[in-house]
């Protein structure tokens, strides 16, 4: 009872007033000016309350040219749980890593020596209810205006510095590395599409300073709808890479782990003040799946919910069949939806030309692109690699081999219709053909 009588009298102080922050804030205002009298600075420290890890803290001091160093009382450093790397940051803090562990942050007060003006920050974890911690920057300086100023300037120098890295929702990781770029002579499209959804697009992209005197909306969406291998995910890709200065973000939902929703990434968005590039890969699956609702990405993509920044919306789906009809005709949500058709015959040549390490004889080159039977691009990718890594003599048998996988390419392309009534038959293996051998015993 005593013991119990104990932990109530805890859990209720914890909760109650009693362990309000004027203590705690007079404990770490204390330790900054201690700091600052031991330094020998001629100020009484002004601080404000920030945002930035000390990671970033670091990394944006030195950007700027200036110097950061432990000060007393410094506490420890801090290995980052999972790495999300930042090359453009990362450039900065090499020395906080070796191998694969990294210093995400640090406790204690730091040093900062920025255009003739040494500033304190203070890293610091504050418990604000039980068992659940914040952590938060102090930075102090010589006056009010000083310290805004060196804020101001960090924050700028984040901004700068991470503009190249792509933000990540829908799954666990937040901070991936950007994807290798690709360039518009890379994507072997129809003539009449790529005219058409680059002119739109370039032009929005021209516009978007221009936008409140022509009156057009902030916000544009264009849906890619196409088959597996038409070319959908090289065209983002590219567009990545051709709005290199847009902030850019990328939504993939995934069901494995802590994710962060849609929600989350519109809430981010909405903080923006420059152009955004916005990417949701497999807008079907994720309507189906309630990664988002209709009705929501509805409001998002109407402007109802939409950031003053322009916002340029790029979806992506297999199979548009599924998704509501207020998304795919209503001008104002996907004001635009360009069709990726498999390869005709001047694409599939030009693939293989694209492809192939070595230059193909023009009657072979005639007869595969010539063959229509169903393949698309990541087909003949597959094909001109897995010939390559065959032809031992290089491009004396290069040909040879390239014909031999389009035929085996051909073949399995066939044979994938019928996977599932050969997996079924009694003749199959695996769990399918045990439930066809069991289900006819028991006929």
């Amino acid at each position: 009872d005593t013991h119990k009588n104990r932990q109530k009298k805890m859990i209720k102080r914890v909760f109650s007033k009693e362990m309000s922050t004027p203590w705690f804030h007079q404990k770490w205002l204390k330790q900054l000016r201690t700091c600052a009298q031991d330094l020998g600075l001629d100020y009484e420290p002004v601080p404000v309350r920030g945002w930035m890890r000390g990671r970033d803290l670091i990394a944006c001091v030195r950007f700027l040219g200036g110097e950061i160093q432990p000060a007393t009382p410094f506490h420890h450093w801090t290995i980052a749980s999972e790495s999300q790397p930042q090359e453009t940051l990362d450039r900065y803090v090499e020395d906080l890593a070796v191998g694969n562990t990294t210093i995400e942050d640090f406790t204690g007060i730091v040093t900062i020596a920025l255009d003739g003006t040494r500033f304190l920050a203070l890293r610091v974890d504050h418990s604000i209810r039980y068992r659940f911690n914040e952590s938060y920057t102090i930075l102090a300086g010589p006056s009010l205006e000083d310290t805004l100023r060196l804020a101001d300037r960090l924050t700028t120098a984040h901004r700068t510095l991470v503009s190249d890295t792509m933000r990540v929702f829908g799954t666990a990781r937040v901070g991936f590395r950007n994807p290798r770029a690709v360039s518009e002579q890379d994507l072997v499209l129809p003539d009449q599409l790529r005219d058409d959804l680059f002119g739109y697009i370039d032009a929005f992209h021209e516009a978007v300073d221009r936008r409140t005197d022509l009156g057009i909306a902030a916000s544009r969406g264009v849906l890619f709808v196409g088959a597996p291998g038409t070319g959908k995910t090289l065209t983002v890709r590219h567009l990545l890479g051709r709005f290199a200065n847009w902030r850019r973000y990328l939504y993939l939902k995934s069901t494995i782990g802590h994710s962060s929703t849609f929600e989350e990434m519109v809430d981010d968005i909405a903080t923006e003040d420059q152009p955004v590039l916005v990417i949701i890969e497999d807008l079907d699956r994720i309507l189906e799946s309630q990664g988002v609702t209709a009705e929501y990405l509805l409001n998002v993509l109407d402007g109802l919910l939409a950031p003053d920044a322009p916002v340029l919306w790029v979806a992506t789906s297999n199979d548009p069949t599924g998704i509501d009809r207020n998304l795919l005709d209503r001008p104002g949500r996907f004001d635009r939806v360009f069709l990726f058709p498999r390869p005709e015959a001047q694409e599939r040549r030009r693939l293989f030309e694209h492809y192939s390490p070595w230059a193909v004889p023009k009657a072979t080159l005639s007869t595969l692109a010539a063959a229509d039977v169903g393949l698309c691009g990541s087909h003949i990718r597959e094909i001109c690699h897995s010939a390559a890594l065959f032809a031992t003599d290089g491009a004396s048998d290069y040909a040879e081999h390239l014909e031999r996988e389009f035929k085996r390419m051909v073949d399995q392309h066939a044979a994938s219709r019928r996977y599932g009534q050969q997996i079924a038959s009694p003749n199959g293996v695996g769990f399918g053909a045990q439930a066809a051998l069991r289900d006819s015993s028991q006929g």
